[in-house]
């Protein structure tokens, strides 16, 4: 199936002024389909993933509960995303957790219609299923699909918005980590490492959702720049969660993903 792309400001540092739509129409769903297998692939450590899950999994089953709202609604659904993603890297991983995490990935898909749809009572309930031992489901593809297929590039994006927008705040947190002066502290680093694994999950999304090419904002620099963007959060996440990090080695990482975002965000803004 489908679906009209509009293209959002990516930019990390640009997100703080907020997300600029551009007028390119593209599928997401197409580009999606072609690229699965080679764009989804295991990226977040079992231990983070199990984190990730947890807290996205909270913040999912608030937002389902406020769905009645507009923003709570599109936030459930750009939690249910981002959740899907994460659960189909995990699954090509392969091992005795596949299939779990084939089901929970089908389950943040269905929880994503169900909100669409009106159909909040079931939302809750799939909600209720999300949990970072998966779901098994027979009926679930154990490969890649096409996770992006329902959706447009400004719900993936949803969750670096403040919560006041309907968000997670992640634009706010990396920028108040980035821009820290003072030393990192162990709980700086707690925050690093899991929210570089969240952006590099992302990253890969973004690059499924590549559109058709328009005068030039070309599919090339898209697809180049979502790779930089995954390489280099995965790359400052080690570096973080190193016994003994260095911390101007980890800012300057997290400076250069900005500067990747932020290109980004020039090239294809409106």
């Amino acid at each position: 199936m489908g679906t009209t792309v509009r293209w959002p400001a990516v930019g990390v540092a640009a997100l703080a002024a907020g997300l600029g739509l551009l007028a390119w129409s593209g599928s997401g769903a197409a580009a999606d389909a072609k690229s699965a297998t080679a764009v989804y692939k295991p990226v977040i450590p079992e231990d983070v993933l199990t984190q990730l899950i947890t807290d996205e999994g909270k913040a999912l089953r608030d937002a389902v509960g406020k769905a009645s709202d507009k923003k709570m609604a599109a936030k459930a659904r750009a939690i249910a995303l981002v959740i899907a993603v994460y659960a189909q890297d995990e699954a090509l991983r392969g091992g005795g957790k596949a299939a779990a995490m084939a089901g929970l990935r089908d389950t943040a898909l269905k929880l994503a219609k169900a909100v669409s749809d009106g159909k909040l009572d079931e939302a809750k309930a799939l909600a209720g299923e999300v949990t970072p031992a998966g779901k098994a489901d027979a009926a679930a593809q154990p490969g890649p699909v096409a996770v992006t297929e329902p959706f447009e590039i400004d719900t993936l994006m949803q969750v670096f918005k403040p919560e006041r927008g309907g968000g997670l705040e992640w634009e706010k947190k990396f920028q108040t980590l980035m821009n820290k002066r003072a030393a990192y502290s162990a709980t700086d680093y707690q925050q690093i490492v899991p929210m570089m694994y969240r952006i590099a999950a992302v990253a890969q999304a973004t690059e499924a959702m590549v559109p058709a090419p328009m005068g030039k904002k070309t599919p090339a620099e898209w697809v180049k720049l979502s790779k930089d963007m995954e390489t280099e959060s995965v790359a400052a996440a080690e570096l973080a969660k190193k016994s003994n990090p260095d911390d101007k080695l980890v800012k300057a990482a997290l400076k250069k993903l900005d500067a990747t975002c932020t290109a980004c965000h020039e090239k294809f803004r409106d």
